[in-house]
């Protein structure tokens, strides 16, 4: 992704010409989004068409910019709500996680001896 210009020529391009601006933006915002991995680029995606639409139908630049400081803000506070209950849970003395499920654990050495055996003899059949 390209290095943005400063704020200053931003701004001088948003004051003289909107549209190249807000084509600037668009075209940053996808650019951004191809750098992040493939499975989260679709969530990226809805949420940038929701900033956009709510920069699109609002009444005035400074609405749309309330508007998407509000989204950003209730998305913060239910992301921080969450990890503050996890905290309280893990940390409570008499959280015990549930154990219906026994974890199959892998000894890593021994798996890797049985792929290297598996691979020689399919290579001794051919």
């Amino acid at each position: 992704m390209n290095q943005l210009p400063c704020f200053e020529t931003l701004k001088e391009l948003a004051d003289q010409d909107p549209e190249a601006f807000e084509e600037f933006r668009q075209q940053s915002c996808l650019d951004y989004i191809e750098t992040i991995p493939t499975p989260h680029q679709k969530r990226l995606r809805a949420v940038q068409f929701r900033v956009d639409y709510e920069i699109r139908n609002a009444k005035t630049p400074m609405a749309g910019l309330v508007k998407v400081s509000a989204m950003m803000h209730d998305s913060f506070y239910r992301m921080s709500r969450k990890l503050s209950q996890f905290t309280n849970l893990v940390s409570d003395p008499d959280y015990n996680p549930p154990t219906d499920k026994p974890a199959n654990i892998v000894d890593i050495s021994e798996w890797t001896t049985r792929t290297q055996d598996s691979t020689s003899q399919d290579d001794s059949s051919r």
